[in-house]
């Protein structure tokens, strides 16, 4: 949720709604989603054969941990891509608009 959103409760209740374990099953078994809650592991149907990737994900997680690092700047990046998308659907040469955001992240990672 944004700083500028202008209904923090609905938006606060809403991103509740989607991390509720209820939403998480349902992520799980329509979209073969792997849960964000370990409580919904609990649920029977990750005993089924339906949720064989998932577990086949999740043994191979705990099995072998990564380290996630977490890149730099990404949102700077999707905004300048999200812009750069914009001038696209107005005509904007692609090539041009995708040098000038891969410029833009140059300069910026150089400081």
């Amino acid at each position: 949720m944004t700083k500028s959103c202008k209904e923090r409760e609905a938006a606060g209740l809403f991103i509740e709604s989607l991390i509720s374990p209820e939403a998480q099953l349902a992520n799980a078994e329509i979209a073969n989603e792997i849960p964000s809650r370990r409580s919904v592991l609990s649920d029977p149907w990750f005993k089924s054969p339906e949720a064989g990737d998932i577990k086949f994900a999740l043994d191979y997680i705990s099995s072998s941990p990564h380290v996630f690092k977490y890149p730099k700047r990404t949102d700077y990046l999707q905004t300048r891509i999200a812009l750069a998308a914009q001038q696209m659907m107005t005509g904007r040469p692609i090539r041009e608009a995708l040098e000038q955001v891969a410029d833009e992240w140059e300069a910026a990672r150089k400081g």
